[in-house]
């Protein structure tokens, strides 16, 4: 058996907010010992693309620094921050097509939060960035819209 230390939850997302009432106030109250705070928190309203098929990817692009001197060849490493990186394909429904291809590309080049999944297992497919997008219209009733997310550190 092996024992690893407690994993905090660094991500979470929550889609059963009450939408009925526009003009609610939302409190948000951390409590615990030590150091805690809150880096972002998104709230909007959600739209879904539709349901994203297995086989999401997700990677990050490392804004580290490798420095290597020239005269004895050592290196030096930077920690530099990262951001993520998603792509998946998700099935979109016929009949929103437009509406669906009408938002993506409002939203082109607006910072979004994107949740393939709410479930808590997939925590780490949330990635706050921008997104790029294309759709195929591979038969009369299923078309596929495909998302390439890139994460802003």
């Amino acid at each position: 058996m092996v024992f690893a230390d407690l994993q905090l939850e660094t991500e979470t997302v929550l889609m059963d907010l009450p939408q009925q009432w526009p003009s609610a106030t939302i409190t948000v109250k951390l409590t615990g010992s030590g150091a805690i705070g809150i880096g972002m928190l998104v709230i909007g309203k959600p739209f879904e693309v539709g349901g994203a098929e297995w086989g999401v990817k997700a990677s990050i692009d490392d804004w580290s620094l490798k420095k290597r001197d020239e005269r004895f060849g050592t290196v030096e490493f930077v920690e530099g921050e990262y951001s993520k990186r998603l792509s998946l394909r998700t099935i979109l429904e016929p009949h929103r097509f437009n509406m669906v291809y009408r938002q993506l590309a409002q939203f082109r080049a607006t910072p979004c939060l994107y949740a393939p999944s709410a479930q808590q297992r997939f925590a780490g497919l949330i990635a706050f960035g921008i997104a790029s997008f294309d759709v195929d219209v591979a038969y009369p009733s299923v078309y596929y819209c495909s998302l390439e997310i890139e994460g802003l550190v």
